[in-house]
């Protein structure tokens, strides 16, 4: 073990909660919009509904109708966000 690493603070939890929170909001949003014409048709367009609902967004899921996947609701993304934030403060807080 170097001297670096042994005074290098650990990542907080909520990181890396935040992080694993966005991993799953974008894998959910990845199956849910390939469900319209393909999984990389579009993707510009479908991109934008990572984190809202746009006019195309809405138009996608109603051409989708239902699916085997749950509509995407960007909770989990917002959620990632906000943890993130606590984990960034965390970190923060500990190297002073």
């Amino acid at each position: 073990m170097t001297i670096q690493q042994a005074t290098r603070a650990p990542t907080p939890l909520a990181t890396k909660i935040g992080y694993g929170l966005w991993a799953v909001a974008l894998l959910w949003w990845f199956f849910y919009y390939a469900n319209y014409l393909g999984p990389f048709e579009l993707l510009g367009l479908k991109f934008m509904c990572i984190n809202g609902a746009t006019s195309e967004c809405l138009f996608f899921q109603e051409r989708m109708g239902r699916t085997a996947i749950p509509t995407y609701h960007p909770i989990l993304f917002y959620a990632g966000l906000l943890a993130l934030a606590v984990g960034t403060y965390q970190s923060w807080q500990a190297r002073k």
